[in-house]
């Protein structure tokens, strides 16, 4: 059975849930980044947090910005 076939969990999940799938996508890519560049999987420290988290926020203050 194909990943992509017409009644496939994924397809049935893109169709009737995008927005989801693409919020579990952009946060799975989002540890992933996190993990290549240092940050421990199981018990980041408060300076990564804060760090990617600062991060985060001035991406969101630039998307909200250009909304305008």
């Amino acid at each position: 059975m194909s990943f992509f076939a017409k009644n496939s969990p994924i397809a049935i999940g893109l169709r009737l849930y995008p927005l989801t799938l693409a919020i579990i996508a952009i946060c799975t890519l989002l540890f992933i980044v996190q993990v290549i560049t240092g940050v421990d999987a199981s018990s980041p420290s408060n300076k990564d947090l804060v760090k990617w988290g600062r991060i985060l926020c001035r991406l969101a203050c630039i998307m909200s910005r250009t909304d305008l």
